[in-house]
Parts: C-alpha cells; structure tokens; sequence
C-alpha cells in the first residue's frame, strides 16, 4: 500500500451495498443509492452514473448526489488506473461542501447533515491525496474526522460515520508511532480496528470501505489469518465480484500460491473479452499470475502470461500514455524466463 493511500484510505476505489445499518430515511434517496452502489460495486460505472444523476436532479436540496457523483469519477479513474477528471470532480466536491454546509445550517443536529459534510471532505482528501497535494489532503482530513466525530456525538450507533474515524486513528498512530512516547501523542491504532470491525458487521453505505481499510491494516500488521477470515466472511455474507476476488487471491499469496494462481486465472477470464478501459486491470493480473508462475518454478506457463501481455497490451498503454512499469517489468521477466527455460527446459 502507498503511503498517500496509506494515510488517507478514507474512501478507496468502489462501494458497499448492504442488508443491515442506518438507511436515509426518505426511501426514494435511499434506494438511489444503493442501486447506485450495486451497480458501482459489479463495475457497471455508467449505470452507477445514472442512478446518481437522477439522486441530484430528483433531490437537488441534498449533497447526496454531488458526493456520490465525485465519488463515483474518483472510484473509475483510480480502479482503471487512469488519470482524474479534474474540472469535474473538483466542481463536484465544491458543490458537495457548499450544499452540506446549506443543508447543516438548517439543523446541526441533524446526523445526516453531519455525515454528508464529513463524506463530502472524506473524498475531497482522497482526490488530493492522489494528486500529491499534502496541503489539502491533511486539511479535508482532519475536517472529515471532526464531522464524523460529531456524528458520533450525536448518535453513537451511527456506524456509517465510523469507518474514517477507524481508518484514521490508525493510520495517524502508524505514522506518528516513533513519538508516541510523548504524553500528547496516543496510540489509537487498536482502537481503529475495534472500530473498522464493528463497522463491518453493522454499517449501511460504508461497509465496503471498511472492508477495504480492515484488510490493509491486517496486510500491514501480517495478520494474515484474519484477512482471510475478513474476505471469506465478507464474500459470504454478500456475494463475490472481481474485487473481493482478487483481495482473496491477494491475501492466498501468503498461504497458498496454487490457490491464488487459481483465483487470478479466473481473474483473467473475466476481464478478457473486456473493453480498451479495463486494460490496465488486465496487466495487473496478468503480470502477477505470471511473478507466481515464475516463484512455482512453472517457466513454460509464466512466459506465456507474458507473451499475453506483450503481444495485446502494448498499444493499448500507448494510448493511454501509461508508464507505470509493468510492461518492462514484464519485458524483463520475459527475457529472464526465456533464460531459465533456456538452462532447464522449463
């Protein structure tokens, strides 16, 4: 995990659908959203689109909309691995901000009010932090905590308002760990997790992005067992996808390699009759199943994973003008395969 993610994974890349937690209460916004997130969550992006477009122009008094619309471009650019749509998503979060605050002035006890202010500042420090503006990420952040506090002030079994509260008090205590011998400075990062897991079982909207911190934080802390445990019982309760896929084939790495392989295998024919847009995914895959093709000692296999790649992905990160390694990466572990098969005959 990167360290800008790794401060600041308030929000990452998809959301929760559920069958338990805190609903809006006027039912039409409640179901707009969570088809919304249904659809966002099996990686039907323009479908998603649509139902939040139709959230803001049905109840333009609300920042629902704006946020899950920001949120939304957000999620589709950094899962495809391209680059932000920035007039848009930085219109979106301002417009966010400013109907939360109309929305707050009208009653600041109003839990939701609350919530979709720290929402609308939870993504607008997750879209910095990707642009590298430290600035901005650390001020959103400590805004978003602060409104999500008060969340709990008012209602402490609002769970929606806990994930970021959770995923910052121990990311913050990680980072400020080589000080917490000062009396100023606690240790929140046990408290974080009590909260991420509790937040899981009971959350509405944010149990997914709780899902997605808890399993870092296991991977971070090489508690290996219990990210397991998180994915399978996750899964379990509420169904698979291609991403809780490949964070099971992620965290079987560690356990069992034929396992994983097996998962990104899958993986690869999901994705494969895929469009242009999914091609960054397809490299991903592609490249790790052949790094753990390669640590099995299975040369033959691995250098055709590699050969997939270099004969079909080149153009297509050239249109993108991607340079994020992989395809030398993959160039280089094509040559030393060929090397290897070469000396044993594979």
């Amino acid at each position: 995990m990167t360290g800008r993610l790794a401060l600041f994974s308030l929000v990452i890349f998809v959301f929760p659908i559920f069958l338990s937690g805190q609903p809006y209460p006027v039912s039409e916004v409640d179901s707009l959203i969570s088809e919304g997130l249904r659809y966002t969550w099996n990686l039907d992006f323009d479908s998603a689109e649509e139902c939040f477009i139709k959230l803001d122009k049905s109840f333009p008094e609300l920042p629902a909309g704006k946020i899950f619309l920001s949120a939304l471009f957000i999620s589709r650019q950094t899962e495809f691995e391209l680059p932000l749509e920035e007039e848009k998503t930085e219109q979106l979060l301002e417009e966010a901000i400013e109907k939360s605050e109309k929305f707050l002035s009208e009653d600041e006890n109003n839990i939701w009010a609350n919530y979709f202010m720290g929402l609308s500042h939870a993504w607008s420090a997750y879209y910095y932090s990707l642009k590298g503006n430290i600035i901005n990420t650390v001020t959103d952040g400590y805004y978003a905590v602060s409104w999500f506090d008060r969340c709990y002030e008012i209602d402490s079994t609002f769970y929606e308002a806990s994930t970021i509260r959770g995923t910052y008090k121990y990311w913050i205590s990680k980072y400020t760990e080589v000080i917490q011998w000062m009396p100023f400075v606690p240790d929140q990062m046990d408290e974080g997790i009590v909260i991420l897991e509790e937040v899981v079982k009971k959350a509405e909207y944010s149990k997914l992005l709780a899902f997605r911190s808890l399993f870092w934080i296991y991977i971070d802390l090489k508690e290996y067992n219990k990210a397991l445990d998180l994915v399978n019982n996750y899964t379990r309760e509420n169904g698979e996808n291609p991403l809780s896929k490949y964070l099971h084939g992620r965290i079987l790495i560690e356990f069992n390699k034929t396992e994983a392989l097996k998962i990104f295998d899958e993986l690869y024919k999901f994705y494969e009759d895929k469009g242009d847009e999914f091609c960054v995914i397809k490299v991903r895959n592609l490249l790790t199943s052949a790094k753990l093709y390669t640590e099995e000692k299975k040369f033959k296999i691995a250098l055709r994973y590699c050969k997939i790649v270099l004969n079909n992905y080149i153009e297509c990160y050239e249109e993108m003008k991607r340079d994020d390694g992989r395809i030398k990466e993959t160039q280089s572990l094509f040559e030393e395969l060929k090397e290897k098969i070469g000396n044993s005959g594979g």
